[in-house]
């Protein structure tokens, strides 16, 4: 365990954009919001919050949902990152030929690819969900300071109407579960990084558009398209109620109250052979990654 934590740690120093890129977002958010709040209360928008009461409650109501927005903004950021250094982990050390250092110690090539697949799976959505967490703290801090100058009550308003425990369950459920369905996708994208030498966005992207177009014009389905397709989409539809997040997104855009914990449905998701044959292909693609780097000539 102290190795595999030693090697997450030097992939935190390797790969810098796993902290760099949430850290340079939350600043340009809160640095937006701030300047936007130095014109509100300069007089360049004009609001009164005691003129227009039920409005304004409304919209600080939905501003109490202003973590699960984040959750949402810098998911997706952190997603783009996770892509390109599953596609980068593996590939990097042979380019610059370290993989001669890190194979001369008594350190296990299964060891080393759980540390990057631990980094993407684990580390790297933790960071997104603190990431995300601190920002929406400090936006709530600068809207409170508004609140306050324009006579208005932060903890009324805005503070008292955050669900901060649901919230919390709903962002740890979700991100447990994405975990756990996005795994064959970062497997695959782990696999490619160990057999590709260059171009690994192409080798990333080839084999299955080839297999698609192959289908397709020689059985004339889809179905390998439309499986990545449900996979790629999500899991929202297998994890949640579809009816509750419906009612959620309504509630949001009338600037109601945010979801609670009665939008988990794990049953479906559980049920269903999706979950299950995704973990087998995972397991399967992490396996070949372990064995390519094991084998596989280090040149480039």
């Amino acid at each position: 365990m102290k190795t595999l934590l030693a090697l997450v740690r030097r992939e935190v120093w390797e790969h810098t954009a796993i902290w760099l890129v949430p850290a340079v977002l939350s600043v340009l958010l809160v640095t937006v919001a701030a300047i936007a709040s130095v014109k509100v209360l300069g007089g360049g928008v004009n609001i009164m919050v005691d003129g227009h009461g039920v409005e304004t409650d409304q919209i600080f109501h939905g501003l109490s949902n202003l973590n699960l927005a984040m959750v949402v903004v810098f998911g997706l950021v952190m997603g783009v990152v996770a892509t390109f250094y599953l596609l980068d982990c593996l590939l990097a050390d042979r380019k610059d030929r370290s993989i001669l250092f890190w194979k001369s110690l008594p350190i296990s090539d299964l060891t080393t690819v759980l540390s990057k697949l631990a980094t993407a799976a684990v580390l790297i959505p933790l960071v997104t969900v603190c990431a995300a967490f601190v920002t929406a703290f400090m936006l709530m801090v600068v809207i409170s300071v508004d609140l306050l100058v324009l006579g208005g009550s932060p903890w009324d308003m805005l503070w008292s109407q955050v669900p901060y425990f649901s919230n919390l369950v709903l962002v740890l459920y979700a991100m447990v579960v994405g975990v756990l369905w996005y795994l064959p996708l970062m497997g695959y994208l782990m696999l490619v990084s160990a057999f590709a030498k260059r171009a690994v966005m192409v080798w990333a992207v080839l084999p299955p558009l080839v297999i698609s177009l192959v289908e397709k014009q020689f059985m004339g389905s889809n179905n390998f398209a439309l499986m990545l397709s449900e996979r790629m989409n999500g899991f929202a539809p297998l994890a949640f109620r579809t009816d509750s997040l419906e009612s959620m997104a309504d509630a949001i855009d009338r600037g109601h109250a945010g979801p609670g914990l009665e939008v988990i449905n794990v049953a479906p998701l559980l049920q269903g052979s999706g979950l299950w044959l995704g973990l087998v292909a995972a397991g399967v693609f992490i396996a070949g990654a372990v064995y390519l780097r094991r084998y596989r000539d280090e040149s480039i």
